[in-house]
Order: structure tokens, then C-alpha cells, then sequence
């Protein structure tokens, strides 16, 4: 059985959708658990110190770093809702489990606590787990999904996510949609961008920023001192920033007014001018692959490989890395086989399976 475990009140909706569609091509029973439990259980297990931590680690990075979280709760708080998640789902999947087959729990993601104690207390009890999530990038044929075992995709280590090495390149397919993606100006956030003219000199190094408490930000993919890093860098090279477009700068270091891009500038009315864009681990860096940017990455994304991407802005600027075959092979993997198509269920359902 497949349980698509929600954490919130808008993926309880999302993924009962996702349930009918799956259903009709999987060859095991497909449920949906809604996202506040309702029923009172056996008791469940307790979870170790460390399970304990693995659970908070976002919430607790967000208090470290004093990023605003909705509900606002102390760390205590959240260690106690750990504890009492942790053993109403162990309590939940056992049953289950040894009742009704369970064998794959979905998520819509694997950093916030409501996501981690199921990942957790299902790695706790041998049950598979699947993140699925809207994909980076568009396709013309309609949405589709990023699947990713056991993490969210941005929690695949650079030097894991390494499948599209076996990948052989379909030119003219790529060539494409490459040629799509730039004609219809899309992007992963394009309903939150407006038509704007940025006060932009042609050649600028622009620093492409993230919402700050982006779970994308905290862990290992962002080192310590990245933040500072890319910040000064920037402020070597008189560059520029733009904020993101779902985002206020309250967290982010203050640039001058004329360096400062309009936060919702589209993508593509600003990296044409660019000539280096830089991020901590923000998808933008294969947005700017597009346009045959350098991209200098100060942290450790998944697509941060060595022959890819340059390690900061001075080494961006000296010895640009930027091989487009090897880009457009990467992307080819990663737009048409890593993602799955909403409408192609039976491919969703194997790789959930898998």
C-alpha cells in the first residue's frame, strides 16, 4: 500500500487529487492521510535523542538564525511536538503495516518537523519514503513532478546526484525546449514576477538571493560563512542583488539602491545582462545554464558539479566554467527524465514503487 501523508491543510487537498490519478495505475491500494490526526491510538514508539533532533533540525536552524516560522514555538515546543508525532506515527504506520500492507509513505517535502517526523518514524519502522514536488522547470506538455527517494531534491548531495552521467544528451529534444523555455519567458516562480525594466548596465555580476529560511539554505548544502562569502565577493566587484520575488530582504545584507535589482524583475529581463550570476543554492544558477552564464555556486546544490559551476565570483570571473554540452546533458536528464509528467501516472507510480 501507498500513503501519501500529508503535513498541512493545502497538500491534504493537493494530494488527494494526486490519489485519484495514481490509483487508476497502481497495482497496490493508494490512500490519503489527512494532516491532523483524528483518531486515538495504541501507544506508539519513543523517539531516541537523536531521532529527536533529526526532526527539529529546521525549526531549530530557524531559531538559530532568528528566520520568523509560522507556528512561532520555542524549541522545547517543537521538541514536544516531535515526541508526540513521532509516537502517533509509529503507533499509525505499524498498524498499517502489519494490517494493511503499507510498504511506501509519500511527502510533499522532507525539512519541515510535520515532514520529518513521518520520514523519520517511517525509516524507524523499514517503510520506504518518496518526496514529490512541483518541478524547477516547466514542460510544454503540462505540470510535472520531481520524485526523489528519501529527501527532497534539494537534499541530494552534488556528489550523489550523478545519474545523468549515464545520460545520453537528446540534442534536438533539448535544443527545444531551450528554445520554448526563452520564447515563453518561463520560470519555476513566473505568477509572482511583473514586467519591469531593471536599471541594469549590460556584463553586471548579480548575486540571484533566496527567500531567507529557505530550507534549500540551512544544513550541509550551505556552509557556514557562505553568506558572508558571497556578500563580500559582491561588494569586491560592485555587483548587484535581486532579491526573491516571494521574499522581503529583512534577513539579507542592505546593498545601495542602484544595486539593488527589483525584486520582481523576471529572470529573463535580467540575465541577458549579466555576466556572472552568483547564488548560495538557488535553482536560478540552472536557469542561468540557459543563457550560458557563468555561475559562481557558494554552496553544495545537487547540480553544483565541479566541470558545471565555478566556486565564487573571482574564480567565475578568471576561469569561467561553462560547458554548454555538458549543461544541456544535465538539464536533458534532469527536465525530461528525473521529472514525470502529472498526467503520466503509471510512471509515477513505478518510481514510487522502485
Amino acid at each position: 500500500m501507498i500513503a501519501l501523508v500529508s503535513t498541512g491543510p493545502e497538500f491534504t487537498q493537493w494530494f488527494s487529487g494526486e490519489a485519484e490519478r495514481l490509483r487508476a495505475a497502481s497495482p497496490c491500494p493508494v490512500e490519503v492521510w489527512g494532516h491532523e490526526p483524528q483518531v486515538e491510538l495504541p501507544a506508539g514508539l519513543e523517539p531516541t535523542a537523536e531521532e529527536l533532533e533529526d526532526i527539529i533540525q529546521f525549526q531549530d536552524w530557524r531559531l538559530r538564525t532568528n528566520v520568523p516560522f509560522d507556528p512561532d514555538l520555542t524549541r522545547e515546543q517543537w521538541i514536544r511536538f516531535a515526541e508526540v508525532n513521532f509516537n502517533y506515527y509509529t503507533s499509525a504506520f505499524r498498524i498499517a503495516r502489519d494490517n494493511r500492507g503499507l510498504t511506501h509513505i509519500v511527502l510533499s517535502g522532507s525539512s519541515r518537523a510535520g515532514q520529518r517526523v513521518v520520514s523519520v518514524a517511517a525509516r524507524r519502522l523499514g517503510l520506504n519514503v518518496t518526496c514529490l514536488e512541483p518541478a524547477i522547470f516547466p514542460r510544454p506538455e503540462g505540470a510535472a513532478l520531481m520524485l526523489t527517494k528519501g529527501r527532497a531534491h534539494y537534499a541530494a548531495p552534488a556528489d550523489q546526484f550523478l545519474d545523468w552521467r549515464e545520460h545520453t544528451l537528446d540534442d534536438a529534444r533539448m535544443r527545444e525546449y531551450r528554445a520554448w523555455w526563452l520564447a515563453e519567458r518561463r520560470t519555476k516562480h513566473e505568477k509572482f514576477v511583473e514586467r519591469v525594466e531593471p536599471a541594469l548596465h549590460d556584463g553586471a555580476v548579480i548575486w540571484f538571493q533566496q527567500v531567507p529560511g529557505d530550507a534549500a539554505l540551512y544544513r550541509w548544502w550551505v556552509p557556514d560563512g557562505a553568506l558572508d562569502r558571497i556578500e563580500r565577493d559582491l561588494r569586491a566587484v560592485d555587483g548587484h542583488v535581486k532579491g526573491h520575488p516571494r521574499a522581503d530582504d529583512s534577513h539579507l545584507p542592505r546593498f545601495p539602491a542602484d544595486r539593488t535589482i527589483d525584486r520582481k524583475a523576471n529572470i529573463h529581463d535580467v540575465l541577458p545582462r549579466c555576466h556572472v550570476a552568483a547564488v548560495l543554492s538557488s535553482a536560478v544558477g540552472m536557469e542561468a545554464w540557459m543563457y550560458g552564464l557563468p555561475v559562481a555556486v557558494y554552496g553544495a546544490p545537487f547540480y553544483a558539479q565541479p566541470e558545471l559551476v565555478n566556486s565564487s565570483i573571482p574564480d567565475a570571473l578568471a576561469s569561467p566554467r561553462v560547458d554548454h554540452a555538458e549543461r544541456m546533458r544535465f538539464l536533458d536528464y534532469f527536465i525530461h527524465e528525473y521529472t514525470v509528467l502529472v498526467s503520466d501516472a503509471e510512471t509515477t507510480v513505478r518510481r514510487v514503487l522502485a
